[in-house]
C-alpha cells in the first residue's frame, strides 16, 4: 500500500498537463489531492494495522498521539531552527555541522515587501539623498523598492495622460532619477530603511520608439513616489502551529492514558477472539 503512494502522487501532481501549469510543482486542486493521498496512505495504513490489534479507539489514540507528536517536533524546529553542532572537536573531523535549518522555515506568512506610502504623513526633512558609497550599501533595498515602484509609476502616468498602462514603461517611457533617490531609516545611522522616495523624469526617445511612445514622453512631468517597507510576518503560521500541535498532541496523549487506566476487563485482541470462536 505504501509503495504505491510515490508513483500515484508523482503521476497526479507532476503529470504533463499539471507540470506545465505548475512548473513541475504541486499546486491548486492537485496539490491538495497529493497531500490528502499521502495522508490517507501513510496515516491510514498505520491506523489499519493498529486498529486490527488494539481496536478502533485505542488504535486511533496511538496513531493520533504519534502523529501530533511528530508535528510538534516539526513546529519546534520551525520555531527554533536547528543550530550547528560543534563536532569538530572529535578526532578526524575538522568542521562543525553548520546551521541546517533556520528559524521559521516551515509554513510561510507574509514576506517583506514594499508598498505605496501615498497619503502617509512623512517628515520630508528626514529624507537623506542616497548616492555613492551609501547607495552601494543600500543597493539591495533600493533596487527592491524600485522594482515595486514601477507599477505605481506606470499607473500614475497612464491615469494622468489618459492612456493604457501598458504604454507607460520604466525605463522605456519614464526614467527613475537614481541620483535623486532618497531614504528614511527607522532609527537613523545604520538602521534598516523605512521609506524610499523616487523622482522620475521623461526618458529619451530611442530610434525604435513608436509615435505613441514619443508623444507620451513629451508629456511626462517629473513626479515623486514614496514607498514604505512592510516587514511582513513570516513567522505567524509557526506561532499558530506550535500551540495547536501541542494541544492536539496533549489531548491524544491524555485520551490514550485515560483509555489505558480506565477500569474495565482486559481487551482481547480480535484475532484471539476469532481463534477462540473457531476452537469452540
Amino acid at each position: 500500500m505504501i509503495s504505491l503512494a510515490a508513483p500515484i502522487t508523482l503521476a497526479a501532481t507532476e503529470g504533463g498537463f499539471f507540470a506545465q501549469k505548475c512548473h513541475g510543482k504541486s499546486c491548486g486542486f492537485m496539490g491538495y489531492f497529493a497531500v490528502a493521498l499521502m495522508f490517507l496512505v501513510l496515516c491510514g495504513g498505520v491506523f489499519m494495522l493498529l486498529q486490527s490489534n488494539f481496536g478502533v479507539l485505542q488504535g486511533y489514540l496511538i496513531s493520533g498521539t504519534a502523529f501530533w507528536a511528530s508535528w510538534l517536533v516539526l513546529a519546534l524546529i520551525w520555531f527554533a531552527g536547528v543550530p550547528g553542532v560543534p563536532i569538530d572537536k572529535l578526532p578526524g573531523i575538522d568542521k562543525p555541522i553548520p546551521l541546517s535549518t533556520p528559524r521559521f522555515n516551515g509554513p510561510q506568512g507574509t514576506a517583506e515587501h514594499w508598498i505605496s506610502a501615498t497619503g502617509i504623513a512623512i517628515d520630508e526633512s528626514k529624507f537623506l539623498r542616497v548616492a555613492g558609497t551609501q547607495r552601494d550599501q543600500d543597493i539591495d533595498h533600493v533596487k527592491a523598492a524600485e522594482t515595486a515602484a514601477v507599477s505605481e509609476i506606470s499607473k500614475h502616468y497612464a491615469d494622468e495622460l489618459g492612456v493604457a498602462k501598458e504604454t507607460i514603461t520604466v525605463p522605456g517611457t519614464v526614467l527613475i532619477d537614481t541620483q535623486a533617490t532618497e531614504i528614511i531609516r527607522t532609527g537613523g545611522g545604520a538602521s534598516p530603511i523605512k521609506y524610499v522616495k523616487f523622482t522620475t523624469k521623461p526618458a529619451t526617445a530611442g530610434s525604435t520608439a513608436t509615435d505613441e511612445e514619443r508623444a507620451n514622453i513629451a508629456k511626462i512631468k517629473p513626479a515623486s513616489f514614496t514607498l514604505s517597507l512592510d516587514k511582513g510576518d513570516l513567522a505567524w503560521p509557526t506561532y499558530i502551529a506550535l500551540p495547536l500541535t501541542f494541544i492536539l498532541f496533549a489531548l491524544h496523549l491524555l485520551g490514550l492514558m485515560w483509555y489505558e487506566r480506565r477500569d474495565r476487563p482486559a481487551a482481547v485482541a480480535p484475532r484471539e477472539r476469532e481463534r477462540e470462536a473457531a476452537n469452540a
